[in-house]
């Protein structure tokens, strides 16, 4: 039995938002039904911090998509998601962010931003889910964020390749909102292959 591993109401309401403004109610619905989640229909999680929510439905909605549609397919859905998830956490929280935003434009470079604010994002996942949870590690070539049980592939193994897609698209829209500029970011690496952990490279250059 797939084990339980409780995480913030916030977390998976976000999640089935996001996902249902890029695919629409219907979109949504269809894969609930699919992948045994039709419970959550017209019936998300509140978007609070309470720890009520199972990251085994994270895994389910993620790989029961992967089935339906193919990774290819789920990525195409789940990438804007992450955007939008992100998009949403600013409007949720406009004073912390313009106070943040204030000090981004202070710093000289693209590269003390992302380190800001991959920072910022780190220490928020830490306090939330543990202190080793998550960690930022800086390279010659752009950064690394590790996340060492990462809750968008809960449960899922034996893949052939990474299925964090939200992830990107949360870490590429953080860093956009920071320096202006898109930075594309790649999994390494997953959990969902039979790796410890999973790792997201930040490219050093923007693509623009």
């Amino acid at each position: 039995m797939l084990e339980s591993r409780k995480i913030p109401n916030s977390f998976l309401h976000f999640s089935l938002r996001a996902i249902q403004e890029i695919m629409g109610v219907n979109g949504l619905n269809s894969i609930l039904n699919l992948t045994g989640l039709s419970k959550f229909k017209d019936n998300f999680p509140p978007n609070n911090e309470a720890f009520e929510s199972d990251a085994v439905d994270v895994g389910k909605l993620i790989k029961g998509s992967i089935d339906l549609i193919g990774q290819n397919g789920v990525k195409a859905i789940l990438k804007p998601a992450g955007r939008r998830g992100y998009r949403m956490s600013l409007d949720e929280n406009p004073e912390l962010m313009e106070a943040l935003g204030v000090e981004l434009k202070k710093m000289p470079t693209d590269r003390d931003r992302i380190a800001s604010m991959m920072g910022a994002i780190t220490y928020d996942a830490n306090r939330i889910f543990g202190e080793e949870h998550q960690e930022l590690v800086p390279l010659d070539d752009g950064f690394e964020v590790r996340i060492s049980e990462c809750e968008w592939c809960w449960g899922i193994t034996d893949m052939p390749g990474p299925v964090c897609f939200a992830e990107l698209g949360l870490e590429e829209e953080a860093i956009l909102w920071a320096t202006g500029r898109h930075y594309e970011v790649t999994e390494i690496v997953c959990r969902a292959m039979g790796a410890e952990r999973c790792i997201f490279h930040i490219a050093g250059t923007p693509r623009d």
